[in-house]
C-alpha cells in the first residue's frame, strides 16, 4: 500500500474519531445542563415561587411590625395633658371623679343605660333605656331584646305605653334587676361652650372618656389614650 493511500485512510479514521468525541461531549454537557435545570424546576418556576414566598414572608413581617399600634397608657398621656394631676390620679375612673369634684355644678345628661340580665329560663336578655329629645322635651324609650343562641338580638314588641317614658314599675316588669350582671351607661356634661366631657361606663368602671377643655382634647378608650390640641 502506497504512502499516499495510508495517509488518506488515517485522515478518514481521525475525522471519524473526532466526530465521535464531539458527539459524546455534547451529550454529556447537555445531560449535565438538564440535570441542573431539573433540580430547580423544568421552567424555573420553583425558584420563582420560592423567591416569591420568601419575599411574601418578609413583606408580611414588615407589614405586621409597621401596623402594630403603640398603646399610649393613661399615666404617660396624663403627664402630657395634665402634668399637675400625674401624682393625684392613677386611672380614668379617678380622673373623671376628680373632674366631677372640680366642677360640682356639672349636670349629668344621660345618653343611654343598657342592662344585661337573665330571664326565668336562664337566657340572656338586654334592655336599653335611651334618652333623647322630642319636640324640645326629654323622652326616654325602652327597648328589650332577647339574645339568640347565635348572639343576634331578637326584639321584643312592647306597647307604646310601656315603651315611652317607662316608670320604675314598668322597667321592673321587663327587667329582672336581681339577675343583672352588667350595666352600661353613657353620659355627658357641659360646663361651658368650650369645656365638656363624654363618659362611657360598664359596671361603674370607666371604659371610655373624652374631655374637651378649651383647645385641649384628652381621651381614653379601653386603656389607649391620646392628648392633642384642637385643629
Amino acid at each position: 500500500m502506497s504512502n499516499k493511500r495510508k495517509s488518506i485512510i488515517l485522515s478518514i479514521i481521525a475525522v471519524i474519531l473526532l466526530g465521535g468525541w464531539a458527539s459524546i461531549h455534547f451529550l454529556f454537557v447537555h445531560k449535565s445542563s438538564s440535570g441542573t435545570k431539573s433540580s430547580s424546576g423544568s421552567d424555573g418556576s420553583v425558584d420563582h415561587e420560592a423567591t416569591a414566598a420568601v419575599t411574601d414572608d418578609i413583606a408580611d413581617n414588615e407589614i405586621s411590625e409597621k401596623t402594630v399600634a403603640k398603646v399610649n397608657t393613661f399615666p404617660e398621656t396624663l403627664k402630657r395633658c395634665f402634668p399637675e394631676l400625674s401624682e393625684k390620679v392613677a386611672n380614668p375612673k379617678s380622673f373623671v371623679e376628680n373632674w366631677k369634684s372640680e366642677n360640682p355644678k356639672y349636670r349629668e345628661d344621660l345618653d343611654y343605660i343598657h342592662y344585661f340580665f337573665k330571664d326565668k329560663d336562664g337566657k340572656d336578655v338586654r334592655a336599653q333605656v335611651l334618652y333623647m329629645e322630642a319636640n324640645g322635651r326629654p323622652v326616654r324609650e325602652l327597648k328589650v331584646f332577647r339574645v339568640l343562641d347565635d348572639g343576634l338580638p331578637d326584639p321584643v314588641e312592647l306597647p307604646d305605653d310601656d315603651k315611652f317614658n317607662p316608670s320604675n314599675t314598668t322597667l321592673s316588669k321587663y327587667i329582672d334587676f336581681n339577675t343583672v350582671f352588667e350595666t352600661q351607661k353613657k353620659w355627658s356634661a357641659r360646663i361651658t361652650d368650650s369645656t365638656h366631657i363624654e363618659v362611657e361606663e360598664s359596671n361603674s368602671e370607666i371604659t371610655e372618656f373624652q374631655l374637651y377643655q378649651d383647645e385641649l382634647i384628652f381621651r381614653c378608650h379601653e386603656g389607649d389614650c391620646e392628648c392633642k390640641t384642637k385643629d
